[in-house]
């Protein structure tokens, strides 16, 4: 997902009102797993854009929001000024260039790395080391195991894919060959 320049805007704005423009100051591990959780749950984004819904109610479901991900009254003004100017489901957008803005100033790039079995301490090192290297960048690793990928292992950021798996290597090897008949 691209954020819009309508979010990128809505994102500048808050971050130079709650933040003074230090875009360091956000609770960066919150905001993740925040941007996740909305990911996965547009139907209560959906329920508290309704005009119809009860301020109470929505002020209660905004609260728990901030309780379950340890936010501040910061983000609480964000989640309301959306609610007012029906622009709520600019949520995701708004978050995930704010973190974007995060790792760019802290050097830092988030690599979700997949493999087929749980590597070992030295094999992720390895990894992460290459990475670090080759993007000149401080590495955020995720680590996630994938049977499908029958061995070997995927690395992905936001502006790369690489992809060194068995199940790759497969489906090249079968290519080669129908393109040979």
């Amino acid at each position: 997902m691209i954020p819009s320049f309508q979010a990128k805007l809505y994102a500048h704005a808050f971050l130079n009102s709650h933040y003074k423009k230090d875009v360091r100051a956000i609770p960066y591990a919150a905001y993740q797993k925040w941007l996740e959780y909305l990911k996965k749950s547009k139907k209560r984004l959906f329920l508290l854009s309704m005009s119809s819904l009860q301020k109470d109610l929505r002020t209660e479901l905004i609260d728990q929001i901030i309780i379950q991900f340890k936010l501040s009254t910061a983000e609480k003004s964000l989640i309301t000024l959306l609610i007012a100017r029906s622009d709520l489901t600019l949520l995701p957008q708004i978050i995930m260039y704010s973190l974007s803005l995060w790792e760019k100033t802290e050097n830092q790039e988030v690599w979700k790395i997949t493999s087929a079995y749980e590597l070992s301490i030295e094999e992720k090192e390895k990894i992460i080391l290459h990475l670090s290297k080759q993007t000149k960048s401080n590495i955020i690793p995720s680590f996630i195991i994938n049977k499908a990928l029958y061995g070997g292992f995927t690395l992905q950021s936001k502006k790369y894919f690489f992809d060194y798996s068995l199940n790759a290597f497969l489906k090249t090897v079968n290519h080669f060959i129908k393109n040979q008949e």
